[in-house]
């Protein structure tokens, strides 16, 4: 099960909270925050962990900022968006996912499906192990900016591009294992 689930909520905000899923062996198959039809959402200094499949899951939604959080230990994706648009994650960490005994890679630590303006800005990426850093799938107006990204191991490349390319700026790209870019 999601640990948090939000649907159809308006001018939403979610501050200094840590959930996640427990560190006992064995697998789950729900996230830790996820978001259904919402708007306006802000998502502060928050702490999402565990073993569940995504840190934040949003579909539907318009409108949402992640800043100052921490996104760890998640099985396939840190963020995963379907169908969102103006969406920003800014100044979070991103680490620890796809490394917990026998666990297997993380599918990609950032995703998007038929969205429209994702914007990852100033995070620190480090110490994952993934298939790929970021999927843009269908996906319009996807910033990468100014992220520092080390020590991460990328199984297939770092990044994935399909219909719509991305723009990949200002970022510091060091100390990582990866077969392509």
């Amino acid at each position: 099960a999601n640990v948090i689930r939000f649907v159809s909520c308006q001018n939403l905000t979610v501050s200094d909270l840590t959930a996640g899923h427990t560190t006992e062996p064995g697998e789950c198959s729900g996230g830790g925050l996820r978001l259904e039809d919402c708007r306006n959402t802000n998502i502060a200094s928050c702490g999402l962990y565990g073993c569940g499949t995504i840190g934040v899951d949003a579909l539907n939604c318009n409108n949402l900022t992640v800043t100052a959080s921490r996104i760890y230990e998640c099985r396939f994706n840190a963020v995963a968006l379907s169908q969102c648009r103006n969406v920003r994650v800014e100044n979070c960490d991103i680490d620890s996912h796809g490394i917990r005994p026998n666990q297997g890679e993380a599918t990609m630590l950032f995703a998007a499906d038929y969205s429209d303006g994702f914007v990852i800005h100033g995070c620190r990426i480090h110490d994952n192990a993934s298939q790929y850093l970021l999927r843009s799938y269908y996906s319009k107006n996807t910033l990468f900016l100014s992220n520092d990204v080390h020590d991460n191991r990328i199984v297939s490349s770092m990044f994935l591009f399909d219909q719509y390319p991305a723009v990949v700026d200002g970022c510091r790209l060091e100390a990582n294992d990866f077969r392509f870019w």
